[in-house]
């Protein structure tokens, strides 16, 4: 692959620091291409990524080019315009048949959850066999374990919107904006605080969310207690399923329906004035 601070071509065996303007020019293929025919063969020198990487560091305060606050925004309207097009629904529809697939290939069904809970057999059965390998009943009490879900709950939220979120965003009028980066909080009656995923603003006016699921993370009867603990504060929720993507129309129906209903006003009784004292 490699020859010192070298890349070699794999098309004609020379070697270049860099393979980009080579492959474009001689070969007429794209670096994309270039990946897709030879996987595991790298397009820059070491060097050469390094010393990108320091200047992006320098210029912008990151590593990569894709972390640059103007360059993200960029991408995010990219993907929601491909999404709202016939080649995006084209795409959703591949990846859905794609993904049916793989469960059916690895579980023989194309969900395990179905959107339900484990039952208690289920659970005791995963207590027990995390007991036997690791000496304790929950594998996130295991140190280098508990190490790695932290390192990739990181990850994960640095990455907002997520694919998903960007799919749904589309479907979605301008003036309902993304508040699922931790920006935006709502507090309900029972103390707990809920970050919602999207909201129609102007808030104060509308009072409405919208959040974004999966049967493969959520459960309906999760769904239906958010709603509900939504409606006591006065919010209408609308929750979009991954797999509601699969029927564009009906979704901007659905969509349409909620963002028709006028807002929720909740009568709070005051209270009585007893002996001079509320």
């Amino acid at each position: 692959m490699e020859n010192g601070d070298k890349v070699i071509c794999a098309l004609c065996d020379k070697e270049f620091y860099s393979l980009e303007a080579h492959l474009m020019y001689k070969h007429n293929i794209s670096p994309q291409e270039y990946k897709i025919k030879f996987p595991g063969r790298k397009i820059r020198a070491a060097s050469v990524v390094q010393k990108q990487k320091a200047t992006i560091m320098r210029n912008y305060g990151v590593d990569h080019n894709s972390k640059i606050p103007a360059v993200k925004e960029i991408h995010r309207e990219k993907c929601k315009s491909f999404y709202a097009s016939p080649e995006g629904l084209l795409r959703r529809k591949e990846q859905g048949v794609k993904r049916n697939q793989t469960m059916l290939e690895r579980y023989g069904k194309v969900s395990t959850t179905l959107g339900r809970r484990k039952t208690e057999e289920e659970k005791k059965r995963q207590e027990e066999a995390v007991f036997q390998k690791y000496g304790v009943r929950n594998v996130a009490q295991v140190p280098e374990i508990k190490e790695r879900i932290i390192e990739t709950t990181r990850k994960t939220q640095s990455k907002r919107p997520s694919e998903l979120e960007m799919k749904v965003e589309a479907f979605l009028p301008p003036y309902i904006k993304y508040t699922g980066d931790w920006k935006f909080w709502v507090t309900f009656l029972n103390g707990h605080k809920k970050n919602p995923d999207f909201v129609v603003r102007p808030f104060r006016k509308w009072r409405k969310v919208v959040e974004v699921n999966s049967l493969h993370y959520h459960t309906l009867e999760e769904a239906e207690k958010v709603t509900k603990e939504y409606e006591k504060i006065g919010i209408q929720c609308l929750v979009i399923w991954m797999e509601e993507l699969e029927e564009p129309d009906k979704l901007r129906k659905k969509i349409a329906t909620f963002l028709a209903l006028p807002p929720q006003r909740l009568q709070i009784k005051q209270p009585e004035k007893v002996d001079g004292i509320v």
